[in-house]
């Protein structure tokens, strides 16, 4: 490592490596924003990347999160290391039942929801149209979640928020169509997020694909 890597670690600020794009470096900025914590943002992008993140993550890989000596590179690591490094607001159910179906939702979303998102950005069309008809039919069962609370997992602002609202953000850019049956509650919770200041904040460094809100 070099010695400028290492004194960076040693740095009390907040460092996220982030890409414009990336959906997963976009929740975490949202978290970050809704902790309301200052952060230098390293933008990366395509690979064109700093020579001093491969030193400190041996993927090379964004999301990474550097704070105090510590190097986080796994999107939902960095979540929970935030929501518990920085306490408030609270986005973890602090009771550990509900904390553990709390993650089981984010895996279910990390696993049907972010992969669709890859598959949608596929160039072949065949793979992009089959990962439309996936995500229609995720956003049609979980329309309930929707309409059931303010927010997706229960009234309070959670983390299943803040990995959400990256997806719902993108999927008119890449063609998409809401849902017309059970459509409002969804368009009620995504108008409800989109309007956040943490959330508006958290486009600061993301892509051109939406900016109309």
């Amino acid at each position: 490592m070099s010695r400028n890597s290492y004194n960076m670690l040693l740095d009390y600020t907040l460092k996220l490596y982030s890409s414009p794009s990336c959906p997963q470096c976009h929740r975490v900025r949202f978290v970050l924003s809704e902790k309301q914590l200052d952060y230098d943002t390293v933008k990366v992008e395509g690979n064109n990347k700093p020579s001093e993140l491969a030193e400190i993550n041996p993927y090379n890989s964004v999301p990474t999160l550097v704070d105090r000596g510590i190097v986080l590179y796994d999107a939902g690591i960095i979540l929970e290391y935030l929501d518990e490094r920085y306490p408030h607001p609270p986005l973890i159910p602090a009771d550990p039942m509900t904390r553990a179906n709390f993650r089981q939702a984010l895996y279910h979303i990390e696993v049907d929801w972010y992969s669709q998102l890859k598959k949608l950005s596929s160039p072949s069309k065949r793979i992009a149209d089959s990962a439309r008809k996936v995500m229609y039919e995720i956003l049609m069962s979980n329309a309930s979640s929707f309409k059931k609370h303010r927010y997706f997992w229960d009234d309070d602002f959670s983390i299943i928020d803040c990995s959400i609202a990256p997806v719902l953000w993108r999927l008119p850019s890449l063609r998409v169509d809401m849902p017309t049956r059970s459509s409002h509650p969804i368009r009620r919770y995504t108008k409800r997020i989109f309007e956040r200041a943490s959330f508006r904040k958290s486009l600061e460094h993301a892509d051109d694909a939406r900016k109309e809100i």
